[in-house]
């Protein structure tokens, strides 16, 4: 239900500006410079939805329904933004007629429907996207996957298989900087929870490594980024959490705890400017 934000800028708790047209989760989140958009998930009601949300990063308020997603309700996609701010992928997931292996994007200039733009090698739900300047990509998911898959945003083309994770994963979350991609915490190993957070180049020779532990294991996070730091936010452990932990691109550290979100929550999905 609750829209929140915090400060990337000063360390600190989050407040709660906003709403979703609809309470729902297991969403996928998009960024334009303006805006940020909410897709898919699950409700009490509809256990497959296709909304679309809009909301300011300026104005407060409840968000606005603005288009639909192509599969007829989608939940757990993995979302991707492309290098100009301007369209927003949702990736993969499942939905009613079963495990979504397509890519969709809409626009961010004019409202509307997404539409679909290829297939993904290896459909999956509760994976993480992220983003570089000109590619996006799809990494880990459904049954501990390790796969990292990458796309061109200048074309309607299929993913393809890149690189693999060092541990396989689900329920993570996604981080991106300009030059890497990364990964946080979900479910790992005989499926036990990890603080574990690996990176990726976005180089064309993708290489993963090690990148340092968030400050408590936990699944079903949620991730933001700014230009320096990622930001991982809620998720559960044996309960719904409301930790902001943040950790640095540059240096392979150990995740700090810098605020609370106002409210707990898991399974969400974040936005940034």
């Amino acid at each position: 239900t609750y829209i929140q934000k915090f400060s990337l800028t000063s360390n600190g708790n989050a407040s709660h500006v906003g709403n979703l047209s609809v309470p729902r989760s297991k969403i996928c989140g998009n960024s334009s410079t303006t805006h940020g958009y909410t897709s898919g998930g699950q409700s009490l009601a509809v256990t497959f939805m296709d909304t679309i949300d809009k909301f300011s990063f300026s104005t407060h308020g409840t968000a606005g329904d603005v288009g639909n997603l192509p599969s007829h309700g989608q939940i757990n996609p993995a979302s991707q933004t492309d290098g100009t701010a301007s369209v927003g992928y949702a990736t993969a997931g499942t939905s009613a007629g079963g495990v979504v292996g397509i890519k969709s994007k809409f626009s961010f200039t004019t409202d509307g429907n997404s539409v679909t733009v290829g297939n993904i090698t290896v459909p999956r739900f509760h994976a993480s996207g992220q983003s570089s300047p000109y590619k996006g990509y799809i990494s880990g998911g459904t049954n501990l996957t390790d796969i990292i898959e990458e796309f061109s945003f200048a074309s309607n083309v299929d993913t393809f298989d890149v690189a693999d994770l060092a541990i396989g994963r689900e329920y993570l979350a996604e981080h991106s900087s300009n030059t890497y991609g990364y990964v946080s915490g979900g479910y790992a190993i005989s499926y036990s929870q990890t603080a574990s957070v690996e990176k990726f180049s976005f180089s064309n020779n993708v290489t993963v490594s090690s990148h340092g532990n968030l400050s408590a294991a936990r699944v079903s996070n949620t991730g933001q980024s700014s230009v320096t730091d990622g930001y991982s936010t809620g998720g559960f452990t044996t309960g719904t959490l409301n930790i902001i932990d943040k950790f640095s691109f540059a240096t392979n550290t150990t995740a700090n705890d810098i605020g609370n979100l106002q409210t707990e929550q898991s399974n969400c999905c974040g936005q940034q400017i």
